[in-house]
């Protein structure tokens, strides 16, 4: 259990899609993470572990990095998150049982599952950096599936933001 707590936090923290972290790994593969190798940590993913098959650099935020290195530089082998070749049912099971029901449409009711935690990620950042950067850190193409899809954001936050900004 502890391993997929570990799971779901580093989901929420990075934004990473599904496969992205389950491959994951400290030293290797294509996707590979640089915590300090740069001025800034990163991820570095290659062709394979690009959904869009290509390579890029990708920075990674502050609060995911904080995590990673709460893991034992001894503990930096292999993959990052010890999950199994399921982790996709395991999450979306977890889901189910913690009751959070993120939609409800004609009595089917849609509970929280790692899609969620990265829109979680997604909106959680639109409001502390430019559309522009929230595209790069989500790796859309376009940055209108950025808009349209990752940022949620409320008449309340955005009378806040308003009220700021006078």
């Amino acid at each position: 259990a502890s391993r997929y707590e570990h799971f779901i936090i580093g989901l929420r923290l990075s934004g990473l899609r599904m496969e992205e972290a389950e491959r994951l790994d400290w030293e290797v593969g294509p996707v590979k993470l640089d915590l300090d190798g740069a001025r800034h940590p990163r991820i570095l993913l290659g062709v394979a572990g690009h959904k869009g098959r290509r390579q890029e650099i990708l920075p990674i935020t502050p609060d995911f990095a904080e995590f990673l290195r709460q893991t034992p530089k001894s503990e930096r082998r292999g993959r990052v998150f010890k999950v199994g070749r399921k982790a996709r049912c395991v999450v979306a099971a977890i889901g189910r049982a913690s009751g959070v029901v993120i939609s409800e449409i004609d009595g089917v009711q849609t509970f929280v599952s790692a899609k969620h935690l990265r829109k979680t990620f997604a909106t959680f950042w639109s409001y502390r950096v430019r559309p522009i950067i929230l595209q790069r850190l989500m790796r859309h193409k376009d940055i209108k599936t950025t808009l349209k899809y990752y940022v949620a954001q409320e008449a309340d936050d955005i009378g806040d933001e308003l009220l700021r900004a006078y």
